[in-house]
């Protein structure tokens, strides 16, 4: 269980990165 919920917040915290630099690009 603990495995699972740290891989779910793994994905996330990198799916949120890919956010961050999305918007970064967007506001070149």
């Amino acid at each position: 269980m603990n495995y699972l919920y740290a891989k779910t917040t793994q994905v996330q915290r990198e799916e949120l990165e890919l956010d961050e630099v999305e918007a970064t690009l967007a506001l070149r």
